[in-house]
């Protein structure tokens, strides 16, 4: 049902695309990436911006942050493993490689 003073409630406000031009749009990610950084997400604002973009493009929010915390996940795996010595590793007295013995 339509409101008679032809105002907009704000839930339909606040998501309006036509509040992506201007101030508004720029302060509201100011807002938003205040609230990521006292949530400690770790994010940065470029890719915070690619997040939202992501979601008003229909993409699934939970999902999203599934996909970057196992993104993460594996980013710390790779670099648990590129940190961790191989067997045999620096085993050969001449320093050229695991001795072919």
């Amino acid at each position: 049902m339509a409101d008679p003073s032809g105002s907009k409630s704000y839930a339909s406000s606040a998501f309006d695309h036509s509040m992506a031009e201007g101030p508004t749009n720029h302060d509201a990610m100011d807002a938003l990436f205040e609230i990521a950084g006292l949530l400690n997400t770790g994010l940065d604002r470029q890719t915070l911006s690619i997040c939202l973009a992501l979601c008003e493009a229909g993409v699934n929010p939970e999902a999203l942050a599934a996909v970057i915390k196992e993104l993460r996940a594996e980013q710390r795996a790779a670099a648990a493993v590129a940190v961790t010595p191989t067997a045999g590793a620096g085993s050969s007295s001449t320093g050229t490689g695991p001795s072919p013995y």
